[in-house]
């Protein structure tokens, strides 16, 4: 405050990303996420799109880890071997379609 008045700010301090078709990257540390095509830091980044795509690949958590890397293929931690992670996305990503396309179908025919 300043002589009494209340000052206020409006300002965006959450990232989510709606378009999943325009490529971003991210990265995140502890209490702070910077977009580099803007320059721009927010206090967090809202999956709640994105980890519905089924190409969009979430790593298991590991403590190693304390600075990543958000893009639309997924999130990558900046000392994992990018090799390593990307063949546990491909893995990933094959079984979620073998999933999706083999086991859903075989379910609703054998529940109805």
């Amino acid at each position: 405050t300043r002589n009494g008045e209340i000052l206020s700010k409006f300002d965006s301090s959450a990232a989510e990303f709606l378009d999943y078709k325009n490529p971003f990257s991210l990265r995140w540390k502890p209490l702070e996420v910077l977009c580099f095509a803007t320059g721009r830091r927010y206090m967090y980044f809202h999956l709640i799109v994105l980890k519905k795509i089924w190409k969009f690949y979430i790593p298991p958590c590991t403590r190693n880890n304390l600075e990543f890397i958000i893009t639309r293929a997924g999130i990558r931690g900046t000392s994992d071997r990018f090799i390593f992670w990307f063949t546990a996305k491909v893995i990933y990503s094959v079984k979620k379609v073998f999933r999706a396309k083999i086991f859903l179908p075989l379910m609703s025919h054998l529940v109805s």
